[in-house]
């Protein structure tokens, strides 16, 4: 920063310029164009020699609310005539799609490459009376003057150059030389995502050409059309699982891809770039003006990609600073810094009132977490309603403000549409309440959010609950409950978010046993933070009904096991997970055959793919298990679907899920999940599960102590067969000595103290319960 001589007109300042403007891409093209529109002498400067440079890592969409901004700068017809999409979004869920009504005529943004929007803004800028774009200029020191800016010093062309004007203006993104040299005071938030995107050409589109945008929890992704035939597709997925991306990122990014609900079809579609994208993109936040100098854009808030608000803040943010400092730029002798100040701090003010409370939302959501209890309200209202299904895309396109978005008369509509209402603690949250301190209390004590049950006291309810008193429900069960079941065999997650509809699912299983039936206990509960798990085992007596399709006589007993896991809020059971042996008990039940009654496994598939390419690999599994599932559900169109349905949609209910997961497993080798058709939803990403399996499979020979393991993993199950309880105890007890010489050897380096357990990440935490459920898989 280079110190000027002080100027005694200190009031008074006449410069070569009004305003200098570092930065020529959107927010700063924009801003020089409308302070020329009032009068201004603008310096744009842009670093790069190149009029065609543009930004590589983007969303590629501008939200509707800097449509007032595009229209008034002419950028809007501008876009029109190359072709740029007019947007609008679709939203995947867990409740289901939020599809707003298509409006042509009504609000909208654009969906268009930086390639063809940089350039077309620069051009515009630099054919606007009063701008006079300086390219190839680069900005590293500013001038300062009584303790203001009034200037700018760099180098162009190994030259250098000096520019004074009232106001300089920091329009250079999110690293800002302006801001660095200014000392702006700034705030940075770590983004728990990263994010990867290619672009495809010959993709199908949605009507009205509608983006397409997933809530995976914790992962996103997005899908947007743009000019050209040009599609870009994005995941944007939780830090937790960056090794394997970078790992094998095309693998990686392909796969991700392909599981998507209802998933693009990137095979039958050409990729025309490499796959881009940043693996640390933080969110910062500046104090957006000082004495002689202002931020706009990325320069004063970076905001998540993922929520799309940076192109068109930069222009609204532009607009907002030349609406309020235009009159102080552009009087002449006559304006005063006093006017100025004045005006920056009016601007301050503003930005500050349209994007904070909005950028509290989506900084909070960029830590990766589970949806909220208020976000799980919205968002399911939106997917039953369509006045809640625009009401959000409105929201989302930041044309209403928080309060509007979550207004009385809109929270009474979500709840009159959910069919239930809001916990206490969230309506003192949007009251405006701070809840805060008041959640953090009880954590030591095993408490949920500090108020009612103890963790103990909702794990014994849960299981009271299960075996058949169904009236605790109410006082245990959240009225916003989550639940996390397989999809095959199981209602929709969507009909269980509170304590009678949970009540009333766990009534109508046990109806088909006698009343002894019962849960127990068989490991567990541990618990960790507001996370409870433990393993179960169910006994009871048969008695008809569910499934029809069983074969056994009333009378049967049947056992199967399964594990919980559960998740405490406010005293309450906000979510639940489960994991069973449904393959087991349908074949106790004689609904469908036991995987170890079939015989010896004819494992033909590795033959076939021998010495093949992992792409035609990946194609022989897709064809296998498109014809399998044709053959079950004794439909030959299935065999010509493109693998990217799901299949749900193809028409496989439970039992021909259970039933392609037997006939995949005897073709293969392999041992493969109950829950294998939901895992992977879609044959597309079926095939690339198999491929990546059969990949890792131990040969045959190998003596490698941990192919040993994997055969010893593989052939175990063959001693769950009634009679074989004595080998499977001594084998159980050889294991176990063998496991507990490898553990005094390792004790030393790895035993895991209850702190570290305490401190464990997700990824970490369930890896230990895995090990720990894993000990007990025969037990009972």
């Amino acid at each position: 920063m280079r110190h000027e001589p002080e100027r005694k007109e200190s009031q008074a300042v006449s410069n070569a310029y009004d305003v200098i403007i570092n930065g020529a891409s959107v927010g700063g093209c924009t801003a020089a164009i409308l302070y020329a529109q009032q009068g201004a002498r603008v310096a744009l400067v842009e670093r790069r020699s190149d009029l065609d440079a543009h930004k590589v890592l983007c969303t590629h969409y501008i939200q509707a609310s800097a449509h007032p901004v595009m229209v008034a700068t002419g950028l809007d017809q501008a876009l029109e005539r190359v072709g740029a999409i007019p947007n609008t979004a679709h939203y995947w869920t867990r409740w289901g799609w939020i599809r707003p009504p298509h409006d042509a005529a009504g609000a909208h943004g654009y969906s268009v490459r930086r390639e063809t929007l940089d350039p077309l803004l620069r051009r515009l800028a630099a054919g606007t009376d009063g701008v006079d774009l300086k390219l190839g200029h680069t900005v590293n020191e500013l001038l300062v003057e009584d303790g203001r800016v009034v200037g700018v010093a760099g180098t162009a062309r190994e030259e250098a150059f000096t520019l004074r004007a009232r106001l300089v203006v920091g329009a250079d993104g999110k690293e800002s030389t302006v801001a660095r040299l200014a000392g702006a005071r700034t705030e940075t938030t770590e983004n728990g995502r990263f994010s990867y995107f290619a672009y495809f050409k010959g993709l199908a589109r949605q009507a009205g050409d509608a983006a397409r945008v997933y809530y995976l929890e914790p992962d996103n992704a997005y899908v947007m059309p743009m000019e050209d035939d040009v599609t870009v597709i994005a995941a944007v997925v939780s830090k937790q699982r960056l090794d394997e991306f970078k790992a094998d990122l095309e693998g990686a990014y392909t796969n991700f891809v392909r599981s998507l609900p209802e998933a693009p079809d990137i095979d039958g579609a050409e990729r025309i770039s490499k796959i881009i994208g940043t693996v640390n993109y933080p969110l910062v936040s500046r104090e957006p003006a000082g004495p002689g100098y202002a931020l706009i854009g990325d320069a004063a808030l970076t905001s998540d990609p993922l929520a799309a608000v940076g192109c068109a803040w930069a222009m609204q943010s532009a607009q907002w600073l030349v609406s309020e400092s235009a009159p102080a730029v552009t009087g002449g002798d006559e304006a005063t810094t006093d006017a100025l100040d004045a005006a920056l701090g009016k601007y301050s003010e503003r930005h500050a009132a349209e994007t904070g409370p909005h950028h509290h939302l989506i900084a909070d959501f960029a830590t990766a977490r589970p949806f909220n209890e208020i976000e799980e309200f919205s968002f399911s209202a939106a997917t039953r309603d369509p006045d809640m299904a625009a009401h959000f895309h409105t929201f989302g396109s930041r044309l209403m403000t928080v309060e509007e978005f979550l207004s009385p008369e809109i929270v009474a509509r979500m709840e009159k549409v959910n069919g239930h209402g809001l916990s206490e603690t969230a309506l003192r949250q949007l009251a405006g309440e701070d809840v805060a301190a008041e959640e953090e209390d009880g954590g030591a004590s095993s408490r949920a959010g500090g108020t009612g049950h103890s963790h103990q006291e909702l794990w014994d309810a849960w299981n009271r609950l299960w075996n058949g008193d169904y009236a605790i429900a109410d006082d245990y069960v959240s009225r916003t409950m989550r639940v996390n079941i397989p999809e095959f065999g199981m209602p929709d997650p969507a009909t269980l978010s509170d304590g009678p509809q949970i009540a009333a699912w766990i009534a109508a299983f046990r109806s088909s046993y006698d009343d002894d039936a019962a849960i127990t206990g068989e490991l567990g509960p541990f618990f960790v933070g507001d996370y409870a798990i433990g393993r179960w085992v169910f006994r009871g007596t048969w008695t008809g009904g569910r499934p029809a399709t069983a074969t056994v006589a009333p009378g049967t007993e049947v056992t199967f096991r399964g594990v919980d896991i559960l998740r405490f809020e406010d005293g309450r059971i906000a979510e639940y997970w489960l994991t069973d042996d449904q393959l087991d008990l349908y074949a106790q039940l004689g609904a469908v055959a036991g995987a170890e009654s079939q015989g010896p496994q004819q494992a033909a598939l590795p033959a076939r793919l021998a010495g093949l390419t992992p792409d035609e690999g990946r194609a022989v599994l897709l064809e296998r298990a498109l014809d399998l599932a044709a053959e079950l559900l004794e439909d030959e169109k299935v065999s010509a679907a493109t693998g990217t349905e799901t299949f749900l949609s193809l028409g496989l209910d439970s039992l021909a899920a259970v039933e392609l997961r037997n006939r995949l497993q005897q073709e293969t080798g392999l041992r493969l999940p109950t829950t294998m058709a939901f895992d992977q939803p879609t044959p597309q990403a079926l095939a690339g599960y198999l491929w990546k399996r059969l990949a890792e499979a131990p040969a045959a020979g190998s003596t490698d102590p941990f192919d040993v393991l994997a055969r010893l993993e593989e052939l175990a199950s063959a001693l769950t067969e009634p009679g074989q309880e004595a080998r499977l105890g001594e084998l159980a007890e050889r294991l176990g000595s063998l496991a507990q010489r490898l553990a005094e050897r390792l004790a030393p380096a790895t035993g895991a103290a209850p702190e570290q357990i305490e401190n464990a990440s997700a990824a970490e935490l369930f890896a230990y319960l895995d090990s720990r459920l894993g000990a007990a898989e025969h037990s009972g």
